[in-house]
C-alpha cells in the first residue's frame, strides 16, 4: 500500500501496475509467489524462496540504485532472478550475473497495457 500511495504521476502509476502484472505473471507460469515486498522497489519471494525482480522497462543500465539493491546482504544465499521487458547494458548483465543474478531479457512475463487512447480506439 506503501507503494500505491507514493505514486505521483501516471508513468509511475503505470510502472507499479506492470511490475504487478509481470509478477502476476511469474506466478501463474513460473513458481508461485509466497509474498510480494518494497525495498526501493518492487520485489516478490517465490516459493522455493528466489528473490523474484521484475520491470516493465525497454533498457535497464547499471546504476548506484541498481547496484546497491543487487548486492543486499539480505538476499545472500538466496537465488536471484531479473524479468525484465527489454534488454540491458552489458555492464548491468555482466554486474549482475558476477553476483549469481539470474537474468532474463525481453520477458515473455510481460504484457503490454494500452493507453487510454489508444483503449477509447
Amino acid at each position: 500500500m506503501t507503494l500505491a500511495l507514493s505514486v505521483t504521476t501516471v508513468d509511475q502509476a503505470r510502472f507499479v501496475v506492470n511490475s504487478m502484472r509481470m509478477l502476476q505473471q511469474y506466478h501463474k507460469t513460473v513458481q508461485s509467489l509466497k509474498s510480494i515486498d518494497v525495498q526501493g522497489t518492487v520485489f516478490a519471494t517465490s516459493a522455493n524462496g528466489s528473490i523474484v525482480i521484475t520491470a516493465p522497462v525497454n533498457y535497464l543500465s547499471w546504476s548506484k540504485e541498481l547496484d546497491k539493491f543487487s548486492s543486499n546482504k539480505k538476499f545472500s544465499g538466496k537465488k536471484h532472478e531479473v524479468w525484465i521487458a527489454g534488454t540491458m547494458s552489458e555492464t548491468a548483465r555482466e554486474q549482475l550475473k558476477e553476483r549469481d543474478w539470474e537474468v532474463h531479457e525481453r520477458s515473455k512475463l510481460f504484457t503490454r497495457i494500452a493507453t487510454p487512447k489508444e483503449a477509447r480506439n
